[in-house]
This record gives structure tokens, C-alpha cells and sequence, in this order.
């Protein structure tokens, strides 16, 4: 009887280990089966820029363009099939601190495509829902550790294998990305004409800002 246990144990140890692979090649083949085909071709096109409103306050921001035939999105925010976004940090403008939506894109005029830069990158859906779960972490604002440029930067650096280091400041952002080949402005930003399309993040949604948010010299 011990005899006889002791060989069905090391029968059974024997079909562990050549079942071993089997199950690891299972494994494969249900991580191949489940990958989700959204996370994988470009579904839209993302923009880091640099707007030097003032000497004294440059801005950086991110402005995305929907390459996709359905809505995406971004954070809070529903980006139509075709459509675009800006997104942007920024101190109390009367809705609070942190991230706005579309504010970029009610302000930019004509003099925003002569001194403006920017970079681009490609963005799939996964790296998109990479910058919604980023954005969690970020609806404040501080003049060095999370100002326009530390959101912009981390939202870019998701997406773009052309990564710019934070180091506290729009100018030496902007020397980045001088480096990395930016461009002057030189393609249309759909311009928003109503305050109606701007918008406030918050742990809620995307709620419409107060009307002196708007009301500003800032600019972009």
C-alpha cells in the first residue's frame, strides 16, 4: 500500500511538471485572445505648446485632435470622432485651481501662431486612458511643482517617446523643446467662440467655468 502511494505520487508529480507548459501556453494564448485591438494603431494626435503670452508668463498646454471614428476620452472630457480638445493647468481664474478644458482654444488669436511652438506625437487609446488616470493626480496648481508646465510635460511624456524633464519652468520646457526640433505653429487650431464649450475638471466631471474665468488678458 505504501508502495502503492508512493508511485501515484510520483505520477502525479510527473503530470505537474509536463502540464506545466501547457498551462503557461494557455496562458499566452488567452493574454493574445483578450488583448483589447483599441489599444494598439494611433487614435488620435497630440500637440505640446509653448505660448509665451507674456514675457512674464509663457504657457505650456496640450491640444489633442480625434483621429478616430468614435468619441475618446480624455479624462473628463468626451472628444467627438473628428474632433479636438485643449487641456491645460492653471491657477484660480475663478472656477478653481487645475485643470481646464478648451480654455487655450477661446483665447488663441492671431498673434498665437507667430510666437507659438510646438511638438507632436501619436496617441493610442491605452495611452489616452493613461492620461486620464494622470490627470487624477494633478487638478492643482503651484507655481514649480504642478503649473502648466509639469501637467503638460507629464501628459506629453505618456505618449511621446521624445520625453522633456520638468525642471520647473514654461522657458526651460520650451528649451526642450527647441531640442527636440519644435516647430512654429503652422497648422489651425479649431478656435471655440463660445465660453459655453470651456470647461473645469473636477473629481465629479467636467463642469462649465464661471464667466470671469474667460474674461482675461491672459491669453495664448
Amino acid at each position: 500500500m505504501e508502495k502503492l502511494r508512493k508511485i501515484t505520487a510520483l505520477l502525479l508529480a510527473v503530470l505537474m511538471i509536463l502540464a506545466i507548459p501547457v498551462f503557461a501556453f494557455a496562458d499566452d494564448e488567452i493574454v493574445e485572445e483578450e488583448a483589447p485591438a483599441v489599444t494598439s494603431g494611433n487614435v488620435a494626435t497630440m500637440y505640446i505648446i509653448y505660448s509665451p503670452a507674456n514675457k512674464r508668463e509663457p504657457h505650456v498646454w496640450i491640444y489633442m485632435v480625434n483621429n478616430s471614428d468614435s468619441p475618446l476620452e480624455f479624462g473628463h472630457y468626451t472628444v467627438p470622432a473628428g474632433g479636438c480638445v485643449s487641456v491645460g493647468n492653471f491657477h484660480d481664474r475663478g472656477s478653481g485651481a487645475g485643470i481646464h478644458y478648451n480654455l487655450e482654444r477661446y483665447w488663441v488669436k492671431p498673434a498665437t501662431y507667430e510666437r507659438s511652438y510646438y511638438l507632436k506625437t501619436s496617441v493610442t487609446a491605452s495611452e489616452l486612458r493613461r492620461c486620464g488616470n494622470a490627470m487624477k493626480l494633478m487638478n492643482h496648481w503651484d507655481y514649480v511643482f504642478c503649473n502648466c508646465s509639469m501637467f503638460a510635460t507629464t501628459i506629453w511624456n505618456i505618449c511621446s517617446p521624445r520625453k522633456i524633464i520638468h525642471l520647473g519652468f514654461p522657458h526651460i520646457t520650451f528649451v526642450e523643446m527647441l531640442l527636440w526640433g519644435a516647430k512654429k505653429l503652422d497648422f489651425t487650431i479649431s478656435k471655440v467662440g463660445s465660453t459655453g464649450s470651456v470647461y473645469k475638471y473636477t473629481k465629479e466631471g467636467a463642469e462649465p467655468v464661471k464667466y470671469a474665468v474667460v474674461l482675461t488678458n491672459y491669453g495664448v
